[in-house]
């Protein structure tokens, strides 16, 4: 909110309108709070708190369908065989930021594109391409209570506070992105703190 004051500001009205500058908020106000949904999608789409997970596949040898849209005609499209229980490793973190699946503003924060009906739309035909909480019968079974929780706190917070300052002259050292980001591509170019992983994403705070 501190990089987006137009998102905190829309988000902090849609707040006081639902619940006031002082009550805390019930269920039935946090689901109809459809703009604040959209922000906590966008922050996991662009930042899951999972950013790489591991599985492994069932006993028996298969192939896996044919390459999706991220890939060219110009590059091999023959179906990947797969022996049986081999280990995969896969990354949220980089296909929730792939320009084929959510299209070329994939790395900006816009919370818009989870209101947009025809960019909804794309995301209802793949719904693999954010997966935050994982998907399928292992997906995450805290989902509902992290939202729940995210919208608690946020409903609070702007209760509060009407606007957010990112003061990055005061970080600590170790915690601001190296500087060579700023002439990388994607969202390396774009961040103001340093992500990194552990089992979890998280913002390094100094060295």
């Amino acid at each position: 909110m501190a990089t987006t004051p137009h998102v905190a500001e829309r988000l902090r009205a849609e707040v006081l309108v639902h619940c006031g500058p002082d009550a805390p908020p019930t269920y039935e106000q946090v689901r109809g709070m459809k703009y604040m949904r959209a922000v906590i999608n966008e922050t996991l789409r662009l930042f899951p708190p999972v950013p790489l997970n591991i599985r492994e596949s069932r006993a028996e040898a298969c192939a896996l369908p044919h390459p999706d849209a991220t890939y060219t005609e110009e590059e091999d499209s023959r179906a990947l065989y797969m022996p049986g229980s081999t280990t995969i490793i896969y990354l949220p973190l980089l296909f929730q930021r792939n320009k084929a699946l959510w299209g070329p503003d994939a790395d900006e924060f816009d919370p818009e594109r989870w209101l947009d009906p025809a960019r909804v739309a794309r995301f209802v035909a793949n719904p693999s391409m954010f997966a935050a909480f994982s998907a399928g019968p292992r997906i995450c079974i805290g989902q509902n209570y992290a939202y729940n929780e995210a919208s608690y706190f946020l409903v609070r917070l702007l209760q509060r506070f009407d606007g957010f300052t990112l003061a990055s002259e005061v970080q600590p050292e170790g915690s601001l992105p190296p500087p060579e980001w700023k002439q990388r591509k994607g969202r390396q170019s774009k961040e103001k703190i340093w992500p990194s992983a552990a089992m979890t994403l998280y913002a390094k705070v100094g060295s």
